[in-house]
Order: structure tokens, then C-alpha cells, then sequence
């Protein structure tokens, strides 16, 4: 069951590149989430 929400909330992320070759993303649904990566 959470799996599921977790599958249906990913797939609404959205995704950033920014400065320095690095990512950013976050859930518009899900406010004060967001992560930082070298890679999505």
C-alpha cells in the first residue's frame, strides 16, 4: 500500500537541473520536499 503511494507521488516529481552539473527535484503535491543529486 504505500508502495503504491509512493510509485503515484514519484510520478508526478519534477525535475531540475541546475548549476554545477546537478539535479534537483521535488513533488508540487507534496510541499517542502525536494532532494539534490549529481544524477536523477
Amino acid at each position: 500500500m504505500l508502495g503504491e503511494y509512493i510509485d503515484k507521488a514519484m510520478s508526478k516529481a519534477v525535475y531540475d537541473r541546475l548549476e554545477g552539473r546537478s539535479f534537483s527535484g521535488s513533488i508540487p503535491e507534496c510541499p517542502g520536499v525536494i532532494a539534490f543529486g549529481t544524477t536523477l
